[in-house]
């Protein structure tokens, strides 16, 4: 949940033990359904949005929801860390998404 303790950068950045089930705004989230993330053309999609692991950077391309652009984001970056924390660039991916 992002309730103010974790920003999306520290979310993208996240040790596998870190990493949650389920990202949403809050704890209304648990009550809702989450949208699908699905591996599609060498990234992940969610919603209006595809995201990419690059070579040293994220990237994001589409439109939507914000949260949805999170959700592929954190799928890319978590997929490209492995069992490690994820050192690519998220900056330019987070900016599209106001965060």
């Amino acid at each position: 949940m992002l309730t103010g303790v974790t920003d999306a950068a520290q979310l993208l950045a996240a040790p596998p033990q870190h990493r949650p089930t389920y990202v949403d705004a809050d704890l209304r989230g648990l009550l809702t359904g989450q949208p699908e993330v699905s591996a599609a053309d060498g990234g992940f999609r969610c919603g209006g949005w595809t995201a990419t692991a690059g070579a040293e950077r994220l990237e994001l391309e589409g439109d939507g929801e914000r949260l949805d652009g999170l959700r592929a984001l954190c799928a890319a970056a978590w997929t490209a860390a492995g069992e490690g924390v994820c050192a690519l660039d998220a900056g330019k991916a987070l900016a599209r998404l106001g965060c």
